[in-house]
């Protein structure tokens, strides 16, 4: 069959379907034609009608465009943003930092290269761009936050502006052997993570066109030539976007609930104290770290990480103190009273005795036996909550008299005896040793020792009068021995009179017959 060329084809048709046929393939011509010029922009220069935000790069080369770009970017992190907190959140306080300030800045060769990527998609995407008359193509600026200088403007402008610290609830002792509690106050603090968040989703949503509008973003997307930009207005930089910031309550970990389930004192006990003001001292120190504490059920309390080390730097001061059987001063000294006594206290609450060391000595304040000694990193004295909920324990030191009083969910009928078990005594060994500078025969005690005592103590609890547990506590007091000097200096002679001589066998007297030696003074000597 002979092929018919487009030409005859069109001849032979109507004149009207000749019309739509030639109209289209001009249309088509055109197209083409338009396409292939489009199509022919150089590798180096942006396609035109590409906007980034309020700024053309259509038609410039890419360095040109990288130039202004950068010229923008910078000018961007003058955007002054606004920074606060919900209506309902209490903090009516504003903070209004520039874009800078909170690490907030473009990623220039990723916007660049977005930038002359747009125009290209495509012969199809061409077309369209080239019938459309030319809109603007608005390209996303890719956004960067700085982490780690955000979250320090955070922390130092806001964080710290805002923060209310909690405080817990307290048990308060009233007349009579009662108490209440106080309930406890949440506190404020800046939740950094989620306000972080909200600022970094705030800075880029100011430059994303169509996209919803952050909480609190008052910022919306304009128009050029009738298409969405990111803002024609960002170089004002008068209205910057806008975050709303997190808040996180602070709860105390001591709260009226735990405190409600306290019916009353387990126990108390109580001595008196006094030495030096260092030691005194030393004790009201001890005794404010107590104070206060609560222990969950199962919980342990351990002293030495109540208390802390007992050092100048904590506060403790030189005062005397055991060490290898002697009296020395030591930061610190007079504080193993306060453990003692609080565990007197937890001995009479029926509580769990976990670790407990007696001194090397016996003490003053206490009976043989009922002491507890101490010393940070070595030894430590430990109790257990062993009931069902929690313990409060309530410390005071205050004109001579330390007192601990344990609180806690009692059990009906239960009471706490100490019976004190067998006790020897050893006594003191005596160490003597000469002493030329005492006259002969004179006794001096240099350093008086301590006996070697063994004591045991038992712990009886009871419960509707009957015995259900008894438990041993023994102590070993090292014996350290007396040391005593013992004169061997020679007596003087005594002194004589004037023309009389030394008694016979006398130190310095003439042998029997024999004539005394002159005077050492006298003439011819």
């Amino acid at each position: 069959m002979a092929v018919t060329s487009t030409a005859t084809q069109i001849a032979r048709r109507s004149p009207a379907r000749r019309v739509v046929l030639l109209s289209s393939l001009l249309i088509l011509g055109l197209s083409g034609a338009a396409v292939g010029v489009f199509a022919h922009v150089p590798d180096d220069q942006i396609s035109p009608g590409v906007h980034v935000g309020s700024l053309d790069l259509g038609g410039k080369s890419v360095q040109d465009a990288q130039s202004a770009l950068t010229r923008w970017a910078d000018a961007q992190q003058n955007a002054v943003m606004t920074l606060h907190f919900a209506a309902d959140s209490g903090i009516a306080k504003t903070w209004k930092p520039d874009a800078r300030k909170l690490g907030l800045g473009i990623d220039i060769p990723a916007t660049l290269a977005a930038a002359a990527k747009s125009g290209r998609e495509g012969v199809i995407g061409q077309m369209s761009h080239w019938i459309g008359g030319g809109k603007t193509v608005a390209v996303v600026p890719v956004t960067t936050t700085d982490d780690a200088r955000l979250r320090l403007y955070l922390t130092n402008q806001i964080a710290q502006d805002i923060y209310r610290p909690a405080r817990r609830a307290r048990l308060l002792a009233t007349k009579g052997g009662g108490f209440g509690v106080r309930h406890e106050q949440n506190g404020v603090t800046l939740d950094k993570d989620a306000s972080a968040q909200a600022v970094t989703l705030a800075w880029s949503r100011y430059f994303a066109p169509g996209q919803p509008a952050a909480p609190g973003d008052t910022q919306r997307p304009a128009s050029v030539d009738g298409a969405s930009v990111a803002s024609p207005t960002h170089d004002s930089l008068l209205d910057g976007p806008e975050a709303i910031l997190t808040q996180k309550a602070l709860v105390p970990e001591l709260t009226a609930a735990s405190l409600e389930q306290i019916d009353g004192k387990l126990a108390e006990f109580s001595t008196y104290y006094s030495g030096i003001r260092n030691r005194r001292d030393n004790i009201v120190l001890a005794v404010r770290h107590i104070d206060g504490t609560l222990l969950q059920a199962g919980e342990i309390f351990s002293y030495n990480k109540t208390v802390g080390p007992r050092d100048s730097q904590a506060g403790f001061k030189p005062a005397p103190q055991y060490l290898n059987g002697k009296h020395v001063m030591g930061e610190g000294g007079g504080i193993c009273q306060v453990s003692s006594t609080l565990f007197n206290a937890a001995l009479l609450s029926s509580l769990k005795i976990v670790r407990r060391q007696n001194h090397s000595m016996p003490v003053g304040y206490l009976r043989h036996g009922r002491d507890a000694t101490a010393a940070y990193g070595a030894i430590d004295m430990q109790f257990q909550n062993d009931t069902p909920a929690p313990i409060y324990i309530r410390a005071s030191a205050k004109g001579g008299l330390l007192q601990f009083s344990i609180w806690g969910k009692r059990t009906p009928g239960r009471e706490v005896v100490m019976q004190k078990g067998r006790e020897t005594n050893t006594g003191s060994p005596v160490e003597t040793h000469r002493d030329p500078r005492l006259a002969a025969g004179r006794r001096v005690v240099e350093v008086r020792g301590s006996p070697g005592i063994n004591v045991t103590w038992y712990r009886i609890i009871k419960e509707n009068g009957q015995v259900v547990k008894r438990e041993p506590f023994t102590s070993h007091y090292t014996a350290f021995p007396t040391i005593v000097a013992v004169g061997t200096r020679a007596r003087k002679a005594p002194a004589l009179k004037p023309g009389s001589s030394p008694p016979s066998g006398a130190p310095g007297a003439a042998p029997s017959g024999a004539v005394p030696a002159p005077p050492a003074n006298s003439p011819g000597v």
